[in-house]
Order: structure tokens, then C-alpha cells, then sequence
């Protein structure tokens, strides 16, 4: 399950394994990379879900059975899946490009972790965000290195998200 934190050991293996392996890891690598953006795109829905139920509970006084409330993100998972990501950019180089050309998960997760919607933002707001941040932050250091070109057009709503965190009096990083 792509909420089940026990996948955290499996994903640590994967990063040690694609930075042994390179380019070699390329055979496997949409599966992984697949894997990891579910886990990311679910963690974000869940939140997202959590976050309104809470809100709902509070701001209207309810009492829910427990057996009828959300489970709270888990964030660890997520973390550990951008981590991979990242690694997965650094050990394949140049050869990402053709990653990329499959998938071009860095366009699609970049602006969602380093700048969300208003209502991720909120919902996130709440949560340990900021290894999720810094594991964004870390994947568009690595992406910078290798696939530069696939950056470019969202670079103003990135670089804007890097000034907005470093300028903030408790930044998440």
C-alpha cells in the first residue's frame, strides 16, 4: 500500500541500490518511479481529506466515532519517496533525460512540494512539512545538475518558492 510506512525500508534499500547501480538501475526504473509518485499524489490527497475533516471537527464542535475518523498523513513515507527520487536523478546523471522523457516526474512534483495550492498549502500547513520541503528542495538541486531544460519553465514559481522559504523567519529547511 502506498500508505503503509513498512515501505520506508524498502524505499531506503532502492536509494543504496540505484547508487550502486546507475545506470543500470534504467531497466527498473518507471516501476520505481511510479511507485514513488503514487506515494507522493496520495500522501498529498490524504492530507489534504485529513486536514478538512479536522477543520469540519473543529470548527463545528462534532463528535465522531473514531472508527469514522481519517488517518493522519504519513509524511515519513513521502519523505523517504522524494529522497529516492532524488537519487534516483543523481546515480542515473545524464541518462535521466531518458527517465524524463517517460516520465518527467521533477516537472510534475517540484511546484507541488515547494509551491503548493492554497489548499495543500493549508493543509500541510499543520503537518512536519519540512523534510518534505527539504526533499524537494534536494530533488531540484539534483534535477538542476541533470535535466536542467526540463526546469526552465517553472524556474520563476521555483526560485519565488526558494526566496519565500529562506526569507521566512522559521524556515522549513
Amino acid at each position: 500500500s502506498d500508505k503503509d510506512k513498512t515501505a520506508i525500508a524498502m524505499l531506503e534499500c532502492f536509494m543504496a541500490f540505484v547508487d550502486e547501480m546507475g545506470e543500470y538501475f534504467l531497466k527498473i526504473a518507471d516501476k520505481v518511479i511510479q511507485r514513488c509518485l503514487s506515494i507522493c499524489k496520495d500522501t498529498i490527497q490524504q492530507s489534504v481529506a485529513y486536514h478538512r475533516q479536522q477543520k469540519q471537527i473543529r470548527e463545528q464542535n462534532i463528535a465522531i466515532n473514531s472508527q469514522n475518523l481519517l488517518d493522519a498523513p504519513e509524511w515519513c513515507l513521502m519523505t523517504t519517496a522524494l529522497d529516492l527520487l532524488s537519487s534516483i536523478v543523481s546515480a542515473l546523471g545524464p541518462n535521466v533525460k531518458d527517465v524524463l522523457n517517460r516520465c518527467d516526474f521533477v516537472t510534475m512534483l517540484l511546484p507541488e512540494m515547494l509551491d503548493p495550492t492554497p489548499e495543500v498549502a493549508e493543509a500541510i500547513g499543520s503537518a512536519p512539512f519540512g523534510g518534505i520541503s527539504q526533499s524537494g528542495f534536494h530533488l531540484l538541486g539534483e534535477s538542476a545538475k541533470f535535466c536542467s531544460n526540463r526546469i526552465e519553465p517553472i524556474a520563476p514559481r521555483l526560485i519565488t518558492a526558494c526566496l519565500r522559504n529562506v526569507m521566512h523567519q522559521w524556515p522549513i529547511i
